[in-house]
């Protein structure tokens, strides 16, 4: 009877220390994916992307194509696709900027201008007066002063949800993004040399 309590206790021991050691690697994990990191330092050499007209400029690989496909009517001010060599455009980097339209805030834009994340009921001329389509995950930060949110868009648990970086600027927004599952270096080190 005294062995079979030991042997009884001894697995309950095991399955909390088991247990705790799982929790702690799971919430270790959680912390690492909820945290952005973002710089402000130019940290890449290469070509360099100027507008004059929105005084926007950053640094980009030197083997990436730079394609500008603003729309004359569009939403957006200006819409700049960044691709890998022997890459498709949907594997690249979008650089938008979009009007603020008399938002002060990232926060009212933000709530303003991007869908409910259930979208279902909308219909097709509602979904077109937004610009941004289903924010996951979003937070807010200040970078050396200027507003910034990151978030997810579109369904997180799909391949084509895109990470998405939105800079306030004084007349406009600078968005960044690129699909989740190919984020890497290159997306961080152009959003750290942009500069407006």
């Amino acid at each position: 009877m005294k062995k079979n309590t030991y042997i009884l206790l001894g697995i309950i021991f095991l399955m909390l220390i088991g247990g705790l050691f799982s929790y702690g690697k799971q919430n270790n994990l959680q912390q690492k994916i909820s945290q952005p990191t973002i710089t402000f330092a130019p940290t890449m050499s290469g070509q360099v992307y100027r507008d004059n007209k929105y005084g926007l400029s950053f640094h980009y690989p030197v083997n990436y194509i730079l394609k500008n496909t603003t729309r004359e009517n569009g939403n957006h001010l200006l819409f700049l696709v960044l691709t890998p060599p022997f890459k498709q455009s949907y594997e690249g980097i979008q650089v938008v900027i979009f009007p603020l339209k008399n938002r002060t805030t990232l926060e009212d834009w933000i709530s303003s201008y991007t869908t409910p994340n259930n979208t279902a009921n909308l219909t097709s001329t509602a979904a077109r007066s937004y610009l941004i389509d289903q924010v996951h995950d979003l937070q807010y930060t200040n970078i050396e002063g200027r507003k910034v949110a990151v978030f997810t868009q579109g369904d997180p648990n799909t391949v084509d949800s895109a990470q998405v970086t939105l800079l306030m600027g004084k007349s406009y927004l600078v968005y960044i993004a690129q699909q989740k599952s190919l984020v890497g270096s290159d997306y961080q080190k152009i959003l750290s040399s942009i500069a407006f």
